[in-house]
C-alpha cells in the first residue's frame, strides 16, 4: 500500500482540487456504487481517497474498510507485495478499531500474499502471530485456525535434504502444527475431508524426516484409510502415500530395486526377464533445483535379439516431462536376460514404471 499511495497521490490531489472532494460518508456511497457497477478504476481512486482521509482523521473503521477494498482490487494485479502491504494496513486499522475478527482475516490474507511474493520469513512470522491471537481469544479450533496451522506446517517443514539439529526441530514443529490443524478440522466436522487426509500425509512426512518412524506409520495409515474412503481421492496420491507408508514401516529404507520384471509374450504367457545391465535412474531437479518426491514415470520398451534395449518410449510422466526423460535416458543402456528358449526380440513392447522417492 505504501507504494500505491506514493504513485497515486498526485491523482487523488488532482481529483480533490477538481471539486470532487467528498465527506467520508459520500466516499463510502460512491465506492459502493463503483463496485456495484464493476468500475474498478474508479473504485480504486475512491478507495484510495477514502483511505487517506480516514487515516488522517483516525477513522480506523473506514480506513480498514478502504484498505480491504483496495487489497481486493490489487489482487487482480501481479503486484503481490502491494497486496500484502495493503492487507497489512487493513489489519492495523481494524485492530485499532477493536474489530479483531476483521483484523485477523486481513492479517491472514496479508500472509498469503507475502508467500506469493516470495517473502516467506514475513509470512511465517505473521502466521505465527495470528496463531497466538486465535489461541488467546479461544478460536484455535476454528476453520481459520486450521488454515493457519496447515500453512505453518507446510512452510515450517524444511527441505528433505536439510540436516542438523535445527532442521530436526523444524520438522517436529511442522508435525505439531499439523496436529493442531487436525484438531481444528475435527472441531469443524472436516475429519472426513481431502484436507484432513492431506494434513495427515504432511504430518507423516514431517515425522518420517525426523526419523520418528512409528509415529509416521500411524499418520500414514490413517491417511491411507481416509483416502480410500473419499469419493474424489486421487489414485496417484494414494499410491505415493502407500509407498511412503512402506518405507516408514521399513525404518526409512526404500524398497529394494527390482532385478526382474514379468512381461507377457505374444501368446499371452508370463515371461520373467532378469535385468542384467542397468544404469541408475536419476531424479531430475526442477522448480529452482528442488527434488520432487513421489513423481512417477512409465516407459514402453522393446528389445533386440541380445536382450539389449532397442527402443524406449515415454508413456507417462508426472508432474512433468523431465521424469520420463530421465527414465528414458537411463533405460536406453539396459540389458534384459530372458528365460532359456525365449527370443527377446519377439516379445511385444512391455511397460516399466518407477516412482522417484527421496530417501529421507
Amino acid at each position: 500500500m505504501r507504494q500505491l499511495l506514493a504513485l497515486s497521490s498526485s491523482v487523488v490531489l488532482l481529483w480533490a482540487h477538481s471539486g470532487a472532494a467528498q465527506t467520508p460518508s459520500a466516499h463510502m456511497e460512491s465506492l459502493q456504487t463503483a463496485l456495484r457497477q464493476n468500475d474498478m478504476d474508479r473504485a480504486m481512486k475512491i478507495a484510495t481517497a477514502l483511505y487517506q482521509q480516514s487515516d488522517q482523521s483516525d477513522d480506523h473503521e473506514r480506513a480498514g474498510y478502504a484498505a480491504y477494498v483496495m487489497a481486493g482490487l490489487l489482487n487482480q494485479t501481479d503486484d503481490r507485495l502491494a497486496v500484502a502491504e495493503t492487507y497489512e494496513d487493513c489489519a492495523k486499522h481494524y485492530a485499532a478499531d477493536d474489530s479483531l475478527a476483521q483484523s485477523i482475516q486481513c492479517d491472514y490474507q496479508s500472509a498469503q500474499a507475502y508467500l506469493e511474493a516470495s517473502r516467506k520469513g514475513q509470512a511465517v512470522s505473521k502466521l505465527r502471530g495470528i496463531a497466538k491471537q486465535l489461541e488467546r481469544i479461544g478460536q484455535e479450533k476454528s476453520m481459520l485456525a486450521s488454515q493457519v496451522y496447515l500453512t505453518l506446517a507446510k512452510q515450517t517443514l524444511p527441505a528433505k535434504t536439510k540436516r542438523g539439529s535445527a532442521a530436526q526441530r523444524e520438522r517436529r514443529d511442522a508435525a505439531a502444527y499439523a496436529d493442531k490443524a487436525l484438531i481444528a478440522l475435527r472441531a469443524s466436522d472436516q475429519d472426513k475431508s481431502q484436507t484432513y487426509a492431506a494434513t495427515l500425509y504432511l504430518k507423516g512426512l514431517a515425522l518420517e524426516d525426523a526419523e520418528e518412524y512409528p509415529e509416521a506409520v500411524e499418520a500414514y495409515e490413517s491417511a491411507v484409510s481416509l483416502y480410500r474412503s473419499l469419493p474424489d481421492s486421487n489414485d496417484d496420491e494414494l499410491q505415493s502415500l502407500q509407498a511412503r507408508l512402506s518405507i516408514a514401516r521399513a525404518g526409512g529404507k526404500s524398497s529394494p530395486r527390482k532385478d526382474a520384471i514379468d512381461v507377457v509374450d505374444q501368446d499371452g504367457r508370463i515371461v520373467t526377464l532378469s535385468i542384467k545391465k542397468r544404469k541408475r535412474i536419476r531424479s531430475p531437479r526442477i522448480n529452482d533445483n528442488q527434488i520432487v518426491d513421489g513423481a512417477r514415470a512409465s516407459v514402453a520398451i522393446t528389445l533386440d535379439s541380445d536382450g539389449a534395449v532397442e527402443t524406449v518410449t515415454v508413456v507417462d510422466s508426472r508432474p512433468s516431462h523431465e521424469f520420463g526423460d530421465a527414465m528414458q535416458t537411463a533405460i536406453e543402456s539396459w540389458t534384459f536376460i530372458p528365460p532359456q528358449g525365449v527370443n527377446p526380440e519377439e516379445l511385444p513392447a512391455f511397460e516399466y514404471s518407477t516412482v522417484f522417492f527421496v530417501r529421507r
